[in-house]
């Protein structure tokens, strides 16, 4: 049987002062051509770093130590740098990120972005049939208006958009190998099946290898052959998809598993609350301008459209729907970043525009969907998380830190970290910082824009466990916008569903999911990945 790619005894390094330390060894891998392969493990187990690797993508302070890669019979480590880049990254072998904010840049247009990723590995093609090719692409990921998003920069689509358009940049030179990290992380359930469905076609139709990662066990299970899982740098388990999700051996697989059946139980606990008015909004509009060309008509995007809600002291509100319906302008809004252009909000019967901004600031605090944009990369995480302290004036330099290091424990991350950088951490590290500056103030609000969508399984469990005895302890009130129907049953106590910048329904989000009543809500519902637990019973 021929093999595609073949990894042997891989080990991974960080320089130090002091000398190497290793961070992955011992990491094996074969693939063969059409098969996908699934990798799971903790934020820092390793599982991105083995395939920045693969791609000689990794940090200057990181090395490949040891071991060897060979893509179809020829030897990686010996090729030249200049052949590499030329003949196999991004031709061969292509990668999806898990940030598009930060992989695409911000100066060009996306159409510009995907016409010179197709032109710089096809020499002679015109700069037509590039356009062509952008427009098929951008068609094959399902973006609506291509003509429109052609023209745009990364910064005026949503999350889940210019995560579809990294996935056009990754496909349009059709590689004989896709590694994924994380394509779907900013996905609504509808589209991440639609992607997923693409890339399985793609796959199928190409003969193309599928390297797959990812923390929802959910995807893995529809995605991938095989899978590789990762604690630590080293695989612990390794194994047919579904054998091993059936029949997991390691104690660390299980409890991966365990921690997906617990959400699918829900949260009991929610329906207690007494309901005291907190928020109310009441009939908001918000339209934007889109780019036009010279001379022509500009177009105006209704975002919101006629939003009226209330949320109650202490209650959780999930606001759910596709890329781009509305549901993080309405967020902001609340938040004070945004104004709508009609209607108004009121918290405990005061309009949030007449509430001082530092008093605003210990109402409600934000946790963003995208930790890699919103931390700055030149500051220390101690001084990330003591910001709002320091903006505040009215805490010593003492209690700033104690403080600080308070809010490090809270979100399960070592005092050291105090004095790191946000490039020494992993995506999950960097999610939980943020959590950690929305919490140091101890809002009463918090709205939470996809907070656990970069978060492995097992540290998921540990952030929701933590915002819902947050809730209990300090009474505080969650807005929390999810595309994981799972983290909105056993956060919320209700939900809104929007499309298109309305409201179709809203409810009790036990009822609402047990009994969709709109047909939008049905589909949401029917493009969501399970794994329920086997009728056996494992060890409590």
């Amino acid at each position: 049987m021929s093999y595609s790619l073949i990894i042997n005894n891989l080990e991974i390094s960080v320089k130090s002062l002091i000398g190497y330390k290793k961070i992955v060894s011992d990491f094996n891998l074969t693939l063969h051509p059409g098969r996908k392969l699934g990798i799971v493990g903790e934020s820092g187990s390793g599982k991105t770093l083995s395939m920045l690797a693969l791609n000689r993508l990794l940090p200057s302070q990181i090395e490949v130590t040891g071991g060897s890669i060979f893509f179809n019979n020829k030897n990686l480590n010996n090729m030249e740098k200049k052949e590499f880049y030329r003949e196999f990254s991004g031709k061969k072998i292509s990668m999806i990120f898990q940030e598009p904010m930060t992989a695409l840049n911000p100066v060009y247009t996306i159409g510009k972005q995907l016409r010179q990723a197709f032109l710089i590995h096809n020499k002679g093609i015109s700069k037509k049939l590039s356009e062509e090719r952008a427009r098929s692409m951008l068609d094959a990921v399902k973006l609506n208006r291509i003509e429109e998003r052609m023209r745009q920069y990364p910064h005026q689509l949503s999350g889940g958009q210019r995560q579809r358009v990294l996935i056009a940049l990754a496909l349009i030179n059709e590689p004989e190998i896709l590694i994924a990290d994380e394509p779907t992380t900013a996905l609504d359930v509808t589209v991440q099946k639609e992607i997923l469905e693409l890339i399985n076609e793609l796959c199928l139709n190409f003969k193309m290898s599928l390297i797959f990662i990812s923390h929802d066990l959910g995807v893995i299970s529809k995605v991938s052959d095989e899978i590789i899982v990762m604690k630590d740098g080293k695989i612990i388990e390794e194994g047919l998809t579904k054998k091993i999700l059936k029949s997991p051996k390691k104690d660390y697989t299980l409890g991966l598993l365990k921690c997906l059946w617990k959400l699918e139980k829900g949260n009991p606990s929610l329906y207690t609350d007494k309901e005291v008015p907190f928020i109310e909004v009441k009939n908001i509009n918000k339209e934007y301008q889109l780019p036009n060309r010279l001379f022509s008509k500009r177009k105006k995007l209704s975002a919101v459209e006629d939003v009226s809600f209330s949320v109650f002291k202490g209650d959780s509100v999930a606001i759910v729907g596709e890329s781009g319906s509305g549901k993080t302008t309405i967020a902001k809004i609340i938040n004070g970043l945004e104004y709508p252009d009609s209607g108004e909000i009121l918290i405990n019967n005061c309009p949030i525009n007449k509430i001082d901004l530092f008093e605003r600031a210990r109402l409600i605090q934000p946790i963003f969907q995208d930790p890699y944009s919103t931390l700055n990369p030149n500051h220390t995480i101690g001084y990330v998380i003591s910001r709002p302290l320091i903006i505040q004036k009215r805490f010593s330099s003492k209690e700033i830190y104690q403080n600080a290091i308070k809010m490090l424990k809270l979100v399960e991350l070592p005092a050291t970290f105090f004095y790191r950088f946000p490039n020494q951490l992993s995506g999950g590290q960097r999610q939980r910082v943020s959590i950690a500056r929305a919490l140091i103030l101890e809002p009463q609000l918090l709205i939470c824009d996809e907070p656990t969508s970069a978060l492995d399984v097992t540290i998921q469990d540990q952030i929701l466990d933590l915002l819902e005895n947050l809730k209990k302890k300090l009474s505080i009130t969650i807005i929390i916008i999810s595309h994981d129907i799972s983290v909105v049953k056993y956060l919320s106590k209700r939900i809104l569903v929007i499309k298109d910048g309305k409201i179709v329904e809203s409810g009790f989000t036990k009822e609402v999911l047990e009994n969709p009543q709109s047909s939008y809500t049905k589909e949401l519902l029917s493009s969501v990945f399970r794994i329920f637990p086997p009728k056996r019973n494992f060890i409590n």
